[in-house]
């Protein structure tokens, strides 16, 4: 996937992406965490895709909620991810 040091498996990541939508929609309250919750349904579909470069920009606009989400549940590819889609 462009951007990130190692491959990443986009159906692998999918499913994590999944389980962060999922979490979000469950604590979706704000105006930056509802961007949040879009964005990452966009990841999904890119990572479903195949569309890495997609993935990534997507992320970047999903920004520190969707990191602080990710953290909280533990998903390291995820959150390597999401820290190199925001220059973390």
């Amino acid at each position: 996937m462009t951007g990130i040091s190692s491959p990443v498996d986009l159906a692998e990541l999918a499913e994590q992406l999944t389980e962060l939508r999922e979490r979000l929609e469950a604590s979706t309250q704000t105006p930056e965490s509802r961007i949040a919750l879009e964005e990452v349904q966009h990841a999904v579909a890119a990572a479903k895709s195949g569309n890495g470069p997609a993935v990534m920009s997507r992320l970047k606009k999903a920004g520190k909620v969707a990191y602080d989400v990710a953290v909280a549940f533990g998903s390291g590819v995820l959150i390597e991810v999401i820290k190199k889609a925001n220059g973390m």
